[in-house]
Order: C-alpha cells, then structure tokens, then sequence
C-alpha cells in the first residue's frame, strides 16, 4: 500500500474528502499565532508581556472556532442524533 493510497483510504474513512480550505485557515493562523507566542517568550525583550498578552486575546477566538469546528466534524462522523 503506497502512502497516496493510505490517506486517500484514512480520508474517506473519516470523511474529510469534502473539507473546505476554511477549515484550515482558522487552524493555521492558531499554529502560527502559538509559535509567535512561544518565540517571544524564549526570546523575552522589553515589550515581551505586552506582546504575549495581545497574542493570547488574539488566538482566544481562534480557539473557540477550533474546538467549535472539531466538535461539528465529531458530531458529522459519529452520526450523534
């Protein structure tokens, strides 16, 4: 079984052949916003906490669209009526 072939099969199992790119969108910005946190924390300078603080106001609804998102495709797979 070639790669192609296991994630065509793992993508049709979790039915995810159909996902829009605006799923991902949302999930992109939250992984680069958590990195510019990260990075700013290890590399603290004069506005670090200031800078932290915006980001995490910034990624709080990113968050919230996220689990928002995931719990949609959840109640998608396991059919919850």
């Amino acid at each position: 079984m070639t790669g192609t072939t296991a994630l065509t099969i793992a993508l049709t199992t979790l039915s995810m052949r159909n996902l829009s790119p605006l799923y991902f969108v949302p999930l992109v910005a939250l992984l680069v916003l958590l990195l510019e946190r990260e990075l700013i924390r290890a590399f603290s300078g004069p506005g670090a906490r200031a800078a932290i603080w915006i980001l995490g106001v910034a990624t709080l609804p990113l968050l919230v669209a996220f689990a928002v998102l995931v719990a949609l495709r959840l109640n998608y797979i396991f059919g919850a009526s």
